[in-house]
């Protein structure tokens, strides 16, 4: 009788042991109470550097007659604009092209467009870690020849560090916003179980100083800049563990 009891008390633990395992795996699987909240920051700073792209365009009869204009005229902008920046700034050359110019015949038919002639075109985008030269850079350019200013564009040299105190307040906002909710609902803050965030995104100032060719040679005033200010966007999300 004993041995039957013992043997049934046996059976009986080993039954309960694979079920054991299952309630701990539940409850490890069972969601943690939280609460979530989105803490967001903006953040803006003076510009300390400045983008300009700078072109020339030039026509001609030949591709060859084209590109050799282009080139002289190119090589005027780029002599000036060295001696305007020094050492405060750099040049590179972001495009070059040399594309037919087409007539279409009035009315169509079957011949197609003709040639009419080449347009080269070369454009060095010019980056300035001296804000107070663009005006200068702009006008030295236009005299010396480039007839294609795309616009300026004013950024931050250290666009990590502005980016990192974006996230940082962000960051302190959201926290903030989830351990009022959870005191509002009577609730404590365990700890920060998790945090998300986006790519910060940058707003940087733009100045149209696009010209017509007449424009340019026509200007005698020296080109006005305006500065804007650099502001730097951050969204994080955490979610705080809570408890009663």
């Amino acid at each position: 009788m004993i041995e039957a009891m013992s043997h049934l008390l046996t059976i009986g633990i080993a039954a309960l042991l694979p079920m054991c395992a299952m309630l701990a795996q539940e409850a490890q699987r069972s969601p943690i109470p939280y609460v979530r909240a989105t803490g967001e920051s903006e953040v803006t700073v003076k510009p300390d550097q400045a983008t300009i792209n700078i072109g020339v365009v030039t026509s001609a009869a030949t591709a060859a007659a084209a590109a050799s204009q282009n080139a002289t005229q190119v090589t005027a902008v780029l002599d000036r604009i060295k001696k305007d920046i020094g050492d405060k700034g750099e040049i590179r050359t972001v495009g070059y092209s040399v594309n037919p110019n087409y007539v279409y015949p009035n009315p169509p038919n079957n011949n197609g467009p003709k040639i009419s002639g080449y347009t080269a075109s070369n454009t060095v985008r010019v980056i300035l870690g001296d804000i107070s030269l663009v005006g200068k850079v702009v006008d030295s350019a236009t005299a010396a020849g480039a007839n294609n200013i795309n616009g300026i564009e004013f950024s931050v040299k250290d666009e990590a560090a502005v980016r990192g105190q974006a996230l940082r307040e962000a960051a302190v906002n959201a926290k903030r916003a989830g351990e009022a909710m959870a005191s509002a609902l009577g609730l404590k803050v365990v700890r920060v179980h998790s945090a998300e965030t986006g790519e910060p995104s940058f707003v940087r100032p733009m100045q149209n100083v696009g010209m017509t060719r007449m424009a340019m040679a026509e200007a005698r005033a020296p080109t006005p800049v305006e500065l804007g200010n650099v502001q730097v966007r951050a969204t994080v999300t955490v979610t705080l563990e809570i408890t009663q």
